[in-house]
């Protein structure tokens, strides 16, 4: 355990006060002996005021190291990814976190966010299933479980919460992917639906016969009560497929082709399409409980790069997209969580083409109004030979638990174990 009363590497900045203490792991220790460590967690009490919960998926494996630096790392890095160096001075652009991380210089847009503590950064977090398949690992994040219950275990950890807590709002989706297929993460919920375009979904079909579609869509549902088979299975049937349109009417009233703030500069990308319409969902404030937005493709193993290739380019996408969501949320921020994820990161070393391979630890950021922010979270593992699984960064906190925390501290989920069967919740500290 390090804390602020210990030596930091020259020039690398002060400690936070010592209740924000800095943890290494062991095998951290042996080679970052003197370098700090990540914000620790505190324990968090259960409950709390409802937000809504805005889950950012990036498909593919986001290379945390080098949206993330660890900046100390330097002579790792230099020794196993010598052509993938991310500049760590701000003088080439890097953002000064906490005097051991630094921001990719793509990702400078969330600065601002993270000197206000809104923002938290967590490293080396990834899931428990050891899986280096993006399917596997994939499945294993939304299930909310590991190994073979992944394959047991019906629904998604979303889901499953929504089952058990208070529905903020009638007729509203209480799950919303803006996308085109509903992730296994919502499955399971209630009056869960993707949505690709929400601003234009009403619209299909001539507008004269909008009211019979309607109708007929609801006598299609109210019928499967009179349908073969088990009366308790055609009502939940028939009142799934009611509830569903009523929802959807619900979004039809929304101007989702509203104009931002004035500071709110979406850029023209489908990520930040869906990050306005994400805001949009917020403000209109109709009672949507998670919205589920994807964006990819992270799986660098050709020509990553990452100062000025196709990950800088994505890294600045999403930068620019969550900056221009918060100016866009004003106060709206208060009632919001947004998790920023990706099935795993990195290998440490870089391959033979310019890129690397499927890793195990990664990064995810954590933004809103009860966050922790300005602080980088989770217990650092290192980069010797020594620390790494199979050549990544060792996974130190588990995915499940900060999904679990926000479920408990933001959505109002008594108890996470309804959510993740078989886990027992290590608290991560991330929300006051």
């Amino acid at each position: 355990m390090f804390d602020s009363t210990q030596s930091m590497p020259s020039g690398s900045g002060s400690l936070r006060p010592s209740r924000r203490a800095f943890t290494l792991g062991a095998a951290a220790a042996l080679g970052a002996a003197r370098t700090g460590g990540l914000a620790s967690a505190a324990p968090s009490p259960s409950g709390g005021s409802r937000d809504t919960l805005v889950l950012v998926y990036l498909r593919g494996g986001l290379d945390g190291l080098s949206a993330v630096v660890p900046a100390f790392e330097a002579s790792a890095l230099q020794a196993q990814r010598p052509g993938l160096l991310v500049p760590t001075s701000a003088s080439q652009g890097a953002v000064q976190l906490d005097g051991m991380f630094t921001l990719h210089p793509s990702l400078a847009p969330l600065e601002g966010m993270f000197r206000d503590g809104e923002l938290a950064v967590l490293h080396a977090v990834g899931s428990q299933d050891p899986t280096r398949s993006h399917f596997a690992a994939r499945r294993a994040i939304d299930a909310g479980v590991i190994g073979q219950a992944v394959s047991g275990t019906p629904g998604g950890w979303a889901g499953r919460a929504l089952r058990r807590v208070p529905e903020a709002a009638s007729n509203a989706p209480r799950g919303l992917a803006l996308g085109a297929v509903l992730p296994r993460t919502l499955q399971g919920g209630p009056r869960v639906i993707p949505v690709n375009d929400p601003g234009n979904f009403a619209d299909y079909g001539d507008a004269s016969t909008s009211a019979r579609r309607r109708a007929a869509l609801a006598a299609m549902h109210l019928n499967a009560i009179g349908a073969p088979g088990s009366q308790s299975v055609r009502t939940r049937v028939a009142q799934s497929g009611m509830s569903a349109v009523a929802a959807l009417d619900v979004l039809g009233g929304i101007d989702f082709g509203r104009t931002p703030a004035p500071l709110a500069a979406y850029p023209d990308t489908l990520l930040g399409s869906r990050m306005r319409d994400a805001a949009t969902l917020l403000i209109e404030n109709i009672g949507t409980e998670v919205i589920h937005v994807e964006h990819g493709d992270w799986d660098d193993h050709d020509d990553m790069g990452p100062n000025s290739g196709d990950l800088a380019s994505r890294l600045d996408d999403l930068g620019r997209s969550l900056a221009a969501f918060r100016a866009d949320l004003g106060p709206d921020l208060d009632r919001t969580t947004v998790l920023v994820y990706s099935e795993f990161g990195r290998r440490v070393d870089e391959n033979g083409s310019r890129g690397t391979d499927h890793g195990r630890g990664g990064v995810a950021f954590a933004l809103g109004g009860a966050v922790n922010g300005g602080q980088v979270f989770g217990t650092w593992p290192g980069l010797v030979p020594a620390a790494l699984e199979g050549g990544a960064l060792a996974v130190t906190t588990d995915l499940r638990d900060v999904f679990a925390e926000a479920l408990e501290r933001r959505l109002g989920l008594q108890n996470a174990a309804l959510a993740f069967p078989g886990h027992s919740h290590t608290p991560v500290g991330l929300f006051s």
